[in-house]
């Protein structure tokens, strides 16, 4: 499915941690800071397995791959683990 519509997070804790499902482009800009202080929060309130949904996602510039792997690192730090979901042909 392609998203179109105006960038967004949604986040859904779950029993074995979070989902994270991003929807639109993941470039610079706010969506950055967002991502990060939502991978922040999910850390603080102790949930250290974190999926990011990239379904809706129908690209990511340079930006949004670092962002992706600061994620992975904060993550890693707190003994977590990261998985990344229905990534875009165009990484």
């Amino acid at each position: 499915m392609r998203y179109f519509g105006e960038p967004s997070i949604e986040t859904r804790v779950e029993h074995h941690g979070a989902v994270v499902a991003l929807h639109g482009r993941v470039t610079t800009g706010a969506r950055d800071v967002k991502l990060r202080q939502t991978v922040r929060e999910l850390l603080d309130e102790g949930v250290t397995n974190i999926v990011i949904d990239l379904e809706d996602v129908p690209a990511i510039d340079s930006s949004g791959m670092g962002e992706l792997v600061a994620a992975h690192a904060a993550i890693s730090r707190q003994g977590g683990h990261l998985e990344l979901r229905h990534l875009p042909p165009r990484v």
